[in-house]
């Protein structure tokens, strides 16, 4: 019976076990299966439903903010770290909170004397202890209490980094739209250009115009091509960008129709009131400013934790003598004796590590700072420039209109009348570039502060609990450490 018990117990105790699970990581299959991601995968369909419900058509034709945000959220390797480094936060609440194992000691010997000699006396010593550890002052509780202060730091690194994903995702995608429209723009300009050339080049086949204006013309030309190659460049490479914003190569976007939803005009404006109370809010609330006092938190629970280690735990358990045929039982204690130290080393350095996390913090708050009131400060001179815009937009506008009445009347020479349409598209260029540094300055702004400045804007585009896990494993929809 007693054999049964035994091997029952050693059963338990191998298949209670973790197994090894040999996971290779290859370069060339990660490669492959970077370039091989697509927005119509059926598992972002699935991730995307998880948030904003079933979806009827797929793969989608159009692909606005929102769909690439979320496709970011779950494509974006950045993120994949920052989840990846909180499940490892969040694996060491399990070991904070694991008690120590008792310890069984058995210590057999044998009397040779004793065993030569003639009688009944049995010649074996055995000595065995069972020590049960018990954690004193506390020490537990402050080993958990620092590894959810660290889980909770990594939870909003996850935040920090999914704010840098949203801001890098609006931006590639204002600088895709801004180089797409401006090549229309250009375009326009070089094809009013070759007309103003052909105009030019009859009137100086009759003397009327100097072999010089017609070649400032075609300089003009060159140079307003030489600026749409560029736009041209410019777009390449904004399309590479948003790929890579969204955790994806450029072929993978290459066969999508994206509606930008970017307004030219009537862009938010904000007043120094709400700039000042967002500015405030983010100097408070920023997702790597709350992760940082956390990690201050985490610094405070080290001390305490520290500190209590100058109270020796205790190890108390039964133990068993046998001696030449007399058992005896018993219990057993022992415990530390702090003489030597009282653990002084270790509590200077838990109370210099949280005087640095202090310091930390107050450096990134003033990084933050400086970050904001930068932010704020490019978004003003935008908006002053784009009332500048806007005026000389009217401007020109009120004079094609009159030049355009002149022309119809009679009034007005065609050449003349083609370089004032020229003077308008390129202020329209000007106002439509000053919007886009508006956008931009605005995207920047609204990252700095981890806000949505667009009211109207669907919340899933903020990166809020549910936004963030992957699948259904890690971060659950709504969990908050």
């Amino acid at each position: 019976m007693n054999r049964y018990y035994i091997s029952i117990g050693l059963l338990f105790f191998v298949t209670s076990c973790a197994k090894f699970d040999y996971q290779p990581l290859v370069s060339t299959t990660s490669l492959d299966s970077i370039e091989n991601r697509s927005l119509s995968s059926f598992e972002l369909k699935e991730y995307i439903e998880g948030i904003l419900g079933e979806i009827e058509n797929w793969p989608k034709n159009n692909w606005d903010l929102q769909y690439l945000i979320l496709a970011a959220y779950y494509f974006h390797p950045d993120l994949d770290v920052a989840r990846a480094k909180y499940s490892i936060a969040d694996a060491r609440i399990i070991t904070a909170g694991m008690r120590p194992n008792p310890t069984f000691s058995v210590s057999p010997k044998y009397d040779f004397n004793m065993g030569s000699a003639s009688g009944n006396t049995s010649p074996w010593l055995i000595d065995a202890s069972i020590s049960i550890p018990i954690e004193t002052a506390n020490k537990r509780g402050y080993r958990i209490a620092q590894a959810k202060n660290l889980s909770e730091s990594a939870y909003h690194d996850i935040m920090s980094v999914a704010w840098s994903v949203r801001g890098r995702v609006k931006s590639a995608l204002t600088n895709l739209y801004s180089s797409q429209e401006k090549m229309i723009l250009l375009q326009e300009q070089m094809n009013k250009r070759k007309e103003l050339i052909k105009l030019k080049e009859k009137r100086l086949s009759i003397g009327e115009i100097s072999l010089s204006d017609l070649v400032l013309e075609r300089i003009a030309l060159n140079q307003t091509n030489l600026l749409f190659q560029d736009a041209k460049l410019l777009y390449e490479d904004a399309l590479i960008a948003l790929a890579s914003s969204l955790g994806l190569t450029a072929n993978a976007l290459r066969d999508i129709q994206i509606d930008f939803q970017i307004e030219e005009e009537g862009l938010s404006k904000f007043n120094d009131t709400i700039l000042k109370t967002l500015r405030y809010q983010a100097l408070t609330n920023r997702a790597d400013l709350l992760s940082s006092l956390a990690v201050y938190k985490a610094s405070q629970s080290a001390l305490q934790l520290e500190i209590a280690k100058q109270y020796p735990d205790i190890n108390i358990g039964p133990g068993y003598n046998f001696e030449f045929g007399d058992a005896a039982w018993g219990i057993v204690f022992s415990a530390i004796m702090p003489i030597f130290n009282q653990n002084e080393g270790p509590i200077a350095e838990a109370r210099a590590r949280r005087e640095a996390a202090a310091a930390q913090f107050l450096a990134l708050q003033t990084k933050v700072l400086g970050e904001i009131d930068s932010a704020i400060v490019n978004y003003q001179n935008s908006l002053q420039k784009q009332a500048v815009a806007i005026s000389l937009l009217h401007e020109e506008q009120d004079k094609m209109l009159r030049a355009e009445a002149m022309f119809h009347a009679g009034e007005e020479d065609l050449i003349n009348f083609t370089n004032i349409q020229l003077e308008y598209s390129a202020t329209r260029l000007g106002f439509f570039e000053s919007n886009m540094q508006l956008q931009q300055a605005l995207n920047t702004l609204e990252s700095s502060i981890q806000v949505s400045l667009n009211f109207s804007e669907d919340e899933v585009l903020c990166p809020l609990d549910f936004a963030i896990p992957k699948n259904n494993s890690g971060i659950k929809k709504g969990d908050r450490p």
